[in-house]
C-alpha cells in the first residue's frame, strides 16, 4: 500500500473495524455490525452454517432474516425454505421479517439497525443500499454469511473509491431514480466494478435520505461495492426520528485519494417518464 495524505469513507470505515488503518488493496478481516439474511440466501447459509461444524451465533441481535424475495411461497419448496429460515432465527434468537413484513433493506433501515461508520452486510447484492446512511453496506456470499454468523467477521479487499459529485437540484418530474440512470449510462454495467462510491458536493444536501437510498441501491448495476454517502443534518434528522443518537458518523480526509472523479448536476437530469409520455403522444401507446 502506498502512504497517502487522507483516507476515504470506506478506508476509514474498514479500517477502524479492523483495529488498524487500512488503504485500498489491501486484504483485511473486519468486524461486521449487523446481517441480513434473505429467502433467496439465508436457507443456504443456514446448510452451510452446520457444515462448517457451528452451532451457535455470534451475537443474535446482530442479525436479521428477511422473507420478501419469494413472498408468498409459490411452492411447497419455497415453503419449507421458508420454515427452515423460522426454524433456525426461533431456536437461535434471530430476527425474522416474515411474508408480508417490507422488504428486508427497508426493514433494516426502519429497525435502526443501519448506522453512520457501521459494516451492514448481507447475502444479497442491494446491501450497498446502507450507504445512505453513511455505513459500508456490503452484499456477500451464502457461505460468507454462514461464517459471518459465527464469527461476526468478513474477510474483504479494501476497494478503491471513485468519488461521485453531485450538483445542481433535481428539477421535477427528474427523481433519485433518474439520477442513479444517468450515473449507470456514464459508467455501464461494469463501470465501477470492486469500487466503492463516495457521492459528495452541495447537490447531496438537497436529497433526501429516501431519495439517497434510491441512488445507493442500484449503485450494484453498476459493480459498486459499496456506495456512501457522509452523514449531515439530514441524516441526522433522520436517524433522530428512529430514536437513533449514538452513531459515529465518518467524513473522508481533505487530501483522500480517489481513484477518479465524475460530476452530475441534477439540474440537467431528465426523467424517463418524460420519455414515456413522448411515445405516448406519437404512437399512444408506452413502447
Amino acid at each position: 500500500m502506498q502512504c497517502r495524505a487522507g483516507r476515504t469513507i470506506a478506508e476509514k470505515i474498514l479500517g477502524a473495524h479492523a483495529g488498524r488503518e487500512l488503504g485500498a488493496g489491501e486484504f483485511a478481516i473486519v468486524s461486521v455490525d449487523q446481517l441480513l439474511g434473505t429467502d433467496g440466501s439465508a436457507p443456504m447459509a443456514i446448510d452451510l452454517f452446520a457444515r462448517m461444524g457451528f452451532e451457535e451465533v455470534f451475537e443474535a441481535s446482530r442479525i436479521a432474516f428477511s422473507c420478501d424475495h419469494y413472498a408468498p411461497a409459490s411452492s411447497a419448496r419455497i415453503a419449507a425454505l421458508h420454515e427452515k429460515m423460522r426454524d433456525f432465527a426461533q431456536s437461535r434468537g434471530i430476527t425474522l421479517f416474515r411474508v408480508g413484513e417490507g422488504i428486508g433493506h427497508q426493514r433494516m433501515v426502519e429497525e435502526g439497525r443501519v448506522r453512520p461508520g457501521t459494516i451492514v452486510a448481507g447475502a444479497d447484492s442491494h446491501c450497498v443500499t446502507y450507504g445512505a446512511l453513511n455505513a459500508f453496506g456490503i452484499g456477500i456470499g451464502a457461505s460468507d454469511l454462514a461464517a459471518a454468523m459465527a464469527t461476526g467477521k468478513l474477510w474483504l479487499k479494501v476497494p478503491q473509491t471513485l468519488r461521485i459529485i453531485l450538483k445542481g437540484r433535481l428539477d421535477p418530474p427528474a427523481q433519485a431514480k433518474d439520477v442513479v440512470l444517468e450515473l449507470l449510462r456514464r459508467l455501464r454495467a461494469d463501470g465501477a466494478d470492486y469500487l466503492a462510491l463516495e457521492f459528495s458536493g452541495e447537490g447531496v444536501l438537497t436529497l433526501s435520505i429516501e431519495e439517497r437510498i434510491v441512488i445507493a441501491n442500484m449503485a450494484t448495476e453498476a459493480g459498486a461495492k459499496a456506495a456512501l454517502f457522509a452523514c449531515d443534518e439530514a441524516t441526522r434528522e433522520f436517524l433522530d426520528g428512529l430514536g437513533i443518537r449514538d452513531c459515529a458518523p465518518i467524513e473522508p480526509d481533505p487530501q483522500a485519494h480517489y481513484v477518479d472523479s465524475l460530476t452530475i448536476d441534477l439540474s440537467e437530469v431528465t426523467s424517463r417518464l418524460e420519455h414515456v409520455d413522448f411515445f405516448r403522444n406519437r404512437d399512444s401507446q408506452i413502447v
